[in-house]
Parts: C-alpha cells; sequence; structure tokens
C-alpha cells in the first residue's frame, strides 16, 4: 500500500512538472506572438501610415493656407463695397468732370455751344476758330492733360456781351480765359474779343 502511495506521488509529481514546463512554452510563445506583432504594427506603421500621416500633414497645411487666401478674398471684397458705394456716391457728378475736361478734343462740340451762347445774348460772331492742336507732342513732362486755344470776336450791346462772357466762364466745359479785349465799336454796339484755353484727357 505504501509503494502504491510513493507511486502515485511520484506520477502527481511528474504530471505537475509537465504542466509547469507546458504552461512555461505557452507563456513564452504568448510572449513571442506580443513582440512579432509589435514588431509588424511598428513596419507598419512606417511604411503605411507614416504617408497618411504626411498626407495629413499637407492637407491641414493646404487648409492653413485656403483659410488665409479666403480671408484675403473677404477683406479684398469688403474693400470693393466700400470703393462700390462710394463710386455710386460720386457717379452723377463724374458725368459733370468727364464733360468738363472730356478724354478727346471736341472742338465742333465746343464751338456748337459757344455759337449758341453767342445767339441767346444777341451778340454776332465776326470770327471763332481754334489754335493748333498738339496730339503727339515730342516731349511732356508725363501728364495726360492737353489743351488748344479759341479765339472768338464778336459784337453786341455791353449787357449782353457781360452776359456772354459770364456764360462762356460758367460752361459746363472747362475754358480759361487768357486773353480779353472788349471795346466800343459803333453808336451802342460795343465789341469783345477773347482768347480762351480749353482742356482735354489724352492717355
Amino acid at each position: 500500500m505504501k509503494d502504491r502511495i510513493i507511486v502515485e506521488i511520484n506520477k502527481i509529481k511528474k504530471e505537475f512538472y509537465s504542466l509547469v514546463k507546458n504552461q512555461g512554452r505557452q507563456k513564452i510563445i504568448t510572449y513571442l506572438y506580443v513582440i512579432f506583432s509589435l514588431v509588424a504594427v511598428t513596419v507598419f506603421g512606417l511604411f503605411a501610415i507614416n504617408p497618411t500621416l504626411a498626407t495629413i500633414s499637407e492637407l491641414h497645411k493646404e487648409k492653413d493656407d485656403g483659410e488665409f487666401t479666403l480671408n484675403q478674398l473677404r477683406a479684398k471684397n469688403q474693400t470693393l463695397q466700400k470703393l462700390g458705394v462710394q463710386y455710386r456716391q460720386i457717379e452723377v457728378d463724374l458725368d459733370k468732370v468727364f464733360t468738363a475736361i472730356p478724354s478727346s478734343p471736341k472742338i465742333p462740340e465746343l464751338i456748337r455751344k459757344i455759337e449758341i451762347l453767342a445767339n441767346r445774348n444777341n451778340l454776332a460772331i465776326s470770327s471763332l476758330n481754334t489754335g493748333a492742336i498738339e496730339l503727339f507732342p515730342t516731349s511732356r513732362t508725363g501728364t495726360p492733360l492737353f489743351s488748344y486755344t479759341v479765339n472768338v470776336s464778336s459784337t453786341g450791346t455791353e449787357s449782353s456781351i457781360n452776359a456772354f462772357v459770364q456764360e462762356l466762364i460758367n460752361l459746363d466745359r472747362t475754358l480759361t480765359i487768357e486773353r480779353l479785349s472788349s471795346g466800343k465799336a459803333e453808336r451802342n454796339l460795343f465789341s469783345v474779343t477773347i482768347t480762351g484755353r480749353a482742356f482735354f484727357i489724352k492717355e
């Protein structure tokens, strides 16, 4: 009986040692599995995740650049809107400016306006002509402003001449008076000779 108990004890010891060895081997296999998994994840991260991170970084940078550009465009749009409001406020006056100093000489139009003024004030025009116009100057200081002279001689009453000169000065076309001479011609008639300068812009 005693021998059988000893045999059973030895058998249990062998099974216990075998079980411990098997569990140790299982732990080693588990550790190796974990290590290989970590190595695989690291390699995958280097070759697969890294380009993805680079792409995300690039997209983030593009997003920042896009937001900066959008903010710049919004600021420019606000500026343009303000300029649009200011332009609409002065748009009515721009026509007067372009009429006063047009982009071409417009000689026939100016001559016609002077004739209308003279007829309205009962003046008889004896001469009406313009001076030479320099359209292609050989030397300029950079200004686009050009001019030419207008000479008009007429006769009429003193009050008619005074009214004519006043209306000529207030003409919607810019005309400066460079020389004016007046005197009695005959009986109650007076004569006036005016040399004016008309301006225009040529880019």
